[in-house]
C-alpha cells in the first residue's frame, strides 16, 4: 500500500511538472516579436518625449520596451549609458545587447530569467520544507499568472531582478553561511541594484544587513562590509563604459540626477495605491479617465495568496518570535518591499516581486492545514 502510494505520487509530481513546462515552453514560443530595428527605434527615439526641445519634430511617446531595445542596440556599439535611459543601471540592457547579438532574439534572455525564477522559487519552496509535489505549485501558479507571462514575453527590467532578489533571499536563508555566501549575497544583491532604479536594491541590501545583525553572525563587521564591498562593486561595474568618458564626481551627478527624477515623478500620489492594486486589482492612474483603473494581469490568486501568507502569523507561532527562520525571513522581506511601495507612485508590475514569496507561504498555509487534518493525524 505504501509503495503503491509513493508510486502515484511520483506520478503526479511528474505530470505537475509536465505541465509547469509545457505552459512555459507555450509562453515563450508564442510570445511576440520584438522590433530590433535599429534605424527605427533611433528615429523613434529621436521623435519621441526623450527628445522635447532638442530640435526634432514629436511624433509620439516611446514605450519601454522599445526604449529598452534602443538602449541595449546603443550600448552594445559602446554607447555612454547616461546619454540612453539613464534613469535605469545599465547591467541588463546590456544583457539584452548580448542576447540578441548571440541569438539574434533579445528576448532570449527574458525566457532565461523566466527559467531560473521558476527553479529559485522551487528551491525556495523546499528550503521552507514544502513537499516535494507542494513546492511544484507556486510554480505551477507563476506559469499561468497573467503579469509573470507577460514579463516573460517582454522586454522589461523587472523579471531580471526579480531574479537577483530570489537569489539573493535564497542565500540569505541558509542556516549556516561561509565567506562564498557573503560574496554570493554580494553579486546578487549589486546585480539586483544594477538591473532597475537601484532603491529597490538598496532597500534588499539593507535588509540583507539586518538579518546577518539579527542572528548575530560571527565575524559580523567582516561579513557585512565584504557584502556592502561586493554589492557596489558590481553595481559600478556595470558603468564601466560610463568612466571611459567622464570623471568620477559625474557619477555622483548621475545619481543625483536620477533621484531627481524619481522624486519628481507625481508627487502628490497617495500612499498605500499597492494594496489597491493587490486585493482589488484597481489601480490609481494620474492620465486616465476615470483615474481608478482595472488591471488587466489581476486574478483572485493575488488577494487569496496574501490572505493565506499571513495567516501563517496566527497558525505558525514560531513565526511571532523572532527566531529568523526561513518563513520568518521571506515574509520580513515581503512587509519591507510593500512597505517602501506603498509610500510612492506605483505600476501594477512592481507586484511582480512579491508573487513568487506570496504563492511559496500561502502554499506553505496550506501546508499547514493539512497537516491538520483528521486524515494526517491518523496517519
Amino acid at each position: 500500500m505504501f509503495d503503491r502510494s509513493m508510486k502515484l505520487s511520483r506520478i503526479s509530481s511528474f505530470l505537475l511538472l509536465l505541465l509547469i513546462v509545457s505552459r512555459m515552453l507555450v509562453v515563450f514560443f508564442c510570445a511576440p516579436k520584438q522590433v530590433a530595428d535599429f534605424g527605427a527605434l533611433k528615429e523613434a527615439w529621436l521623435h519621441s518625449q526623450y527628445n522635447l526641445n532638442q530640435g526634432y519634430e514629436f511624433y509620439g511617446n516611446m514605450g519601454d520596451e522599445d526604449l529598452r531595445t534602443y538602449a541595449a542596440l546603443e550600448y552594445l556599439k559602446g554607447q555612454d549609458p547616461s546619454r540612453i535611459n539613464f534613469e535605469d543601471p545599465p547591467l541588463v540592457k546590456y544583457l539584452f545587447g548580448i542576447s540578441y547579438a548571440v541569438f539574434a532574439n533579445i528576448l532570449v534572455l527574458q525566457f532565461l530569467f523566466a527559467s531560473g525564477i521558476l527553479v529559485c522559487t522551487y528551491l525556495i519552496g523546499r528550503a521552507i520544507c514544502l513537499g516535494s509535489r507542494l513546492a511544484l505549485l507556486p510554480l505551477l501558479l507563476l506559469s499561468f499568472d497573467k503579469l509573470f507571462v507577460q514579463k516573460s514575453q517582454t522586454v522589461n527590467l523587472d523579471l531580471p531582478q526579480l531574479f537577483f532578489v530570489l537569489i539573493a533571499l535564497l542565500v540569505l536563508m541558509k542556516k549556516k553561511y561561509t565567506q562564498r555566501s557573503f560574496v554570493f549575497l554580494g553579486i546578487s544583491i549589486g546585480a539586483a541594484m544594477a538591473s532597475k532604479v537601484m532603491f529597490t536594491g538598496l532597500i534588499l541590501l539593507l535588509f540583507v544587513l539586518a538579518v546577518l545583525y539579527l542572528r548575530k553572525i560571527p565575524h559580523l563587521k567582516k561579513a557585512a562590509s565584504l557584502v556592502v564591498l561586493v554589492g557596489l562593486g558590481v553595481y559600478i561595474f556595470s558603468y564601466s563604459v560610463f568612466f571611459f568618458s567622464h570623471p568620477v564626481m559625474d557619477f555622483v551627478t548621475l545619481h543625483l540626477s536620477i533621484a531627481g527624477f524619481y522624486r519628481s515623478y507625481v508627487p502628490e500620489y497617495p500612499w498605500f495605491e499597492i494594496w489597491r492594486i493587490l486585493f482589488l486589482g484597481r489601480w490609481r492612474t494620474w492620465f486616465a479617465t476615470p483615474p481608478i483603473q482595472p488591471v488587466e494581469e489581476h486574478w483572485l490568486v493575488w488577494p487569496v495568496s496574501a490572505l493565506l501568507t499571513f495567516s501563517l502569523l496566527f497558525t505558525q507561532r514560531r513565526l511571532r518570535r523572532l527566531s529568523l527562520v526561513p518563513e520568518q525571513i521571506l515574509l520580513a522581506w515581503l512587509v519591507v518591499y510593500l512597505g517602501f511601495q506603498s509610500i510612492h507612485v506605483v505600476f501594477p508590475r512592481y507586484l511582480l516581486l512579491a508573487l513568487p514569496l506570496f504563492y511559496i507561504l500561502a502554499t506553505q498555509a496550506i501546508q499547514t492545514w493539512l497537516s491538520y487534518s483528521p486524515a494526517a493525524n491518523n496517519d
